[in-house]
């Protein structure tokens, strides 16, 4: 049995998966000058990884963990895609715009930027994200895959 320090390393590193890919996503989202809604999909493709982070729980846990994981990925990429946006339009730092803004302020704006497409493409993704985590939880627990 695990202890409560690996469990909680194990949930810090579920969700570093996907805070990477959101930083790369608001990336491409800056390069391309376009929303890629259709990236979404990968986050709910990281709940592969994620889930074996998360074991030990329950497969419930592990299916909604992996889709908080995702949620949380999805919302930092476009937190920062609206801070990059910001300092654009304001001519400021991004790191200024970011201190400035804040968390609350960020979220606010990542969620008028969403388009419809954008918003069913994330809907899609959490939902492939926990059953790709309950899924995986799964085979686990009948002992087809073995666990870190």
């Amino acid at each position: 049995m695990k202890s409560w320090f690996l469990k909680s390393m194990g949930w810090l590193a579920a969700l570093m998966i996907p805070l990477c890919l959101g930083g790369l996503w608001s990336v491409l989202m800056q390069i391309t000058r376009s929303e890629l809604p259709w990236f979404a999909l990968a986050f709910g493709l990281l709940a592969w990884p994620c889930a074996v982070y998360l074991a030990g729980f329950g497969r419930l846990v592990i299916a909604l963990g992996c889709g908080l994981c995702s949620l949380a990925g999805m919302a930092y990429a476009h937190a920062l895609a609206s801070a990059t946006a910001v300092s654009r339009l304001l001519g400021v730092d991004f790191r200024e715009s970011l201190a400035e803004l804040g968390v609350p302020m960020l979220l606010d704006l990542a969620w008028l930027r969403c388009s419809a497409l954008e918003l069913w493409a994330m809907a899609l993704a959490l939902l492939l994200a926990v059953g790709v985590g309950w899924w995986r939880a799964g085979r686990a627990e009948i002992g087809q895959e073995s666990r870190v």
